[in-house]
């Protein structure tokens, strides 16, 4: 994604993705890139809970899953794993 020239407007993670954002993830240097970018980044705070992430988060910001349906309800695309 970080070499692209169109990035998405919003990344969500979920589940067991929030793990991703995590200081010791390997792609924590290219999410950060990408946040760097302007590209806005929520993840589930109940799932970041869930694993026990709440002081391990390098990037992004911890939402809840009314920003995440708001976010996904308003997109003109979501592309879905």
């Amino acid at each position: 994604l970080s070499v692209m020239d169109e990035l998405p407007q919003t990344i969500v993670f979920y589940n067991g993705g929030v793990k991703l954002a995590a200081r010791d993830s390997e792609v924590t240097t290219l999410l950060a890139e990408i946040d760097g970018k302007g590209v806005e980044m929520i993840l589930c705070g109940t799932c970041v809970d869930f694993f026990g992430l709440g002081d391990q988060i390098a990037v992004g910001k911890i939402g809840d899953m009314y920003q995440i349906l708001e976010k996904l309800a308003k997109a003109g695309k979501v592309i879905r794993p």
